[in-house]
């Protein structure tokens, strides 16, 4: 059955939607989108624009991603050698579109690939999609590594950017560290 969904999915002949990425056009399938996703069921089953023309413009993702996410609807199938970068494009994919076990799994794959050069950008999306078992996991990660994250160039380019989540994390460290000291 995985084998004849990717097969559908890399067939254009029987397809009813667009989805456009740029220049760039993925043939899908209304009733394969909608089942696995409910914010497609509710574009497809009411009177919006994506409905009428069968053309969904993806203004603010990368055709990497739309591959990664269409594939992963076909065939509920996960390529585990993506990037950390692209695991979290696919993240914030998979939260817009509401695919659920594959936001479960791109949280997996992003918590198994944390890094001093990755960790500022994990909590900014953890924090973004209100994903707090990641958020959780990766200030535990800043607690354990914390002078190496603190002491990059990276992070201090960071926290110019995102001083609301960088005073909450400094917030937290400081609680995690008093505690420690008392105990």
């Amino acid at each position: 059955l995985r084998e004849d969904f990717r097969k559908l999915f890399l067939n254009k002949k029987y397809s009813d939607v667009k989805l456009k990425v740029g220049e760039k056009e993925f043939f899908a399938h209304k009733n394969v989108l909608g089942i696995r996703s409910p914010v497609f069921s509710t574009m497809f089953d009411q009177d919006m624009l994506e409905n009428r023309t069968g053309v969904v413009d993806i203004e603010d993702m990368e055709e990497e991603t739309v591959q990664n996410l269409l594939e992963y609807i076909y065939t509920d199938e996960l390529n585990d050698d993506i990037d950390d970068k692209s695991a979290l494009r696919l993240l914030l994919a998979a939260d817009r579109y509401q695919v659920l076990i594959l936001k479960d799994r791109c949280i997996s794959m992003i918590m198994s690939k944390l890094s001093v050069e990755n960790i500022c950008e994990v909590i900014a999306v953890a924090d973004l999609i209100n994903q707090e078992h990641l958020k959780s996991f990766a200030l535990n990660y800043i607690f354990e590594n914390v002078s190496r994250v603190l002491s990059t160039p990276i992070w201090f380019e960071w926290v110019g950017k995102n001083m609301k989540l960088a005073t909450e994390i400094m917030c937290e460290l400081s609680k995690h560290f008093g505690r420690e000291k008392n105990d």
